[in-house]
């Protein structure tokens, strides 16, 4: 069985105004941390999606350094906490994703904690988080995914199904929000995708998410920054402020913008949005823009 010890939890709150991640200690009883680790030593697990099936909603999985080939889904609320992105590494080569969130299969899902990974060359999204509120991507490097794109026919062949409309030509970024609300991107490191991050409504209206801090460069198939209605559910009210976003989009053009906001077609609704960059170049681009109807 896995190590589980009660007691002691790390408890992470994000202030939008200030841009502040802090970080308390509270007592909560119910919660458990389990262990990951290569080997399987010490009463851990050896794969994180194993650890993730043990564990209860609200616990954290503590997983050490390492590289782990797998990927993971999560739909149930918990803490994936790495040793750091620098070491340990979710390998995602030949698979779908390197993380999903996934709260299209788990109604209602949220309260979901990511931080201390480097996730790599996944198929599709390094880390997609799908139809969820008060998820927290934090501290990861999100690097050379996307890595089913067929340039010449602009396809990414096996996409599912819910994302072929709009994301065929990129994969659907290295960081896809779908569904998302009030949801915090920070601090992470999005580099080598066909695209940087995207906040897309392919299955649910995206809104009140803050994507701050980040470091997105060198994704060159599309932008660094996304938001894009492309099933009229909307993508409204998100701020995107204070990241880097520089040198993305580089092999197509006019897809280069540093924040790109679309609303491609008839009933697609991007609205509401704040955006600010805090290092130039950082072009933000606004195409086809449709309000919504009025009530």
């Amino acid at each position: 069985m896995p190590r589980r010890s009660k007691g002691l939890r790390p408890r992470c709150v994000f202030n939008v105004l200030g841009a502040v991640l802090v970080c308390a200690v509270s007592l909560t009883v119910q919660a458990a941390t389990l262990c990951v680790n290569p080997t399987g030593s010490s009463g851990c697990q050896a794969t994180i999606g194993k650890a993730v099936s043990a564990a209860s909603p609200g616990d954290t999985i503590q997983v050490a350094a390492g590289t782990y080939k797998e990927d993971v889904t999560i739909g149930k609320p918990l803490s994936l906490i790495g040793a750091g992105s620098a070491l340990t590494i979710i390998d995602a080569t030949g698979l779908g994703n390197g993380i999903v969130v996934d709260g299209v299969d788990n109604p209602g899902l949220s309260n979901v904690v990511i931080t201390g990974f480097s996730v790599e060359n996944a198929n599709f999204e390094g880390i997609l988080v799908e139809n969820s509120s008060n998820v927290t991507i934090w501290q990861n490097q999100i690097l050379k995914n996307n890595v089913s794109l067929n340039v010449s026919e602009s396809s990414c062949p096996g996409l599912p199904a819910a994302f072929q409309a709009g994301e065929a030509f990129d994969c659907g970024e290295g960081l896809h929000f779908s569904g998302v609300d009030h949801s915090v991107a920070i601090d992470n490191v999005i580099q080598n995708n066909a695209g940087g991050i995207l906040l897309s409504d392919d299955t649910g209206a995206t809104f009140d998410n803050v994507i701050t801090r980040n470091t997105v460069s060198n994704n060159p198939f599309d932008c660094g920054i996304t938001l894009a209605s492309h099933s009229g559910m909307g993508v409204y009210s998100n701020t995107i402020a204070n990241n880097v976003s520089m040198n993305n989009g580089n092999k197509v053009p006019g897809a280069g913008a540093g924040v790109g906001l679309f609303a491609p077609g008839p009933g697609s609704q991007t609205y509401g949005n704040v955006t600010a960059c805090r290092v130039s170049p950082c072009t933000i681009t606004q195409r086809l823009l449709e309000l919504p109807p009025s009530s």
